[in-house]
């Protein structure tokens, strides 16, 4: 098997793994694929990653069942370095985690804003 830090940077799959690992619940694991990915990265690929590294943050809150560190890390992940909006998976995400947050507080009113 490789180490992770032998793999080429533009084949790494560190995020989509750690993504991966935190929507099956374990976000322990998450996290640490996600440090070794960060690790291995240059304060450009650390940029150019940002809005997606910060919805996987928002996956692994999400696990560990910290709910409002989801939202702030999903609303992180709904805008790109120079301020201007996605257009990727970000309303997916907040769908996801809406409907989440219904069935674990059916009583309560839920609105995630958008900015």
């Amino acid at each position: 098997m490789l180490s992770p830090d032998s793999v080429p940077l533009n084949r790494d799959q560190g995020l989509f793994l750690a993504l991966t690992y935190a929507r099956l619940g374990a976000p322990a694991k998450a996290q640490a694929v996600l440090d070794s990915w960060e690790r291995r990265q240059d304060p450009l690929g650390r940029r150019q990653a940002a809005t997606f590294v910060a919805r996987v943050r928002g996956a692994i809150a999400l696990a560990e069942g910290k709910s409002d560190s989801a939202v702030a890390y999903f609303r992180r992940g709904d805008s790109d370095a120079d301020g201007l909006p996605t257009h990727g998976c970000a309303s997916l995400e907040r769908g996801r985690l809406t409907s989440l947050l219904a069935r674990l507080r059916p009583s309560a009113q839920i609105t995630i804003r958008t900015a």
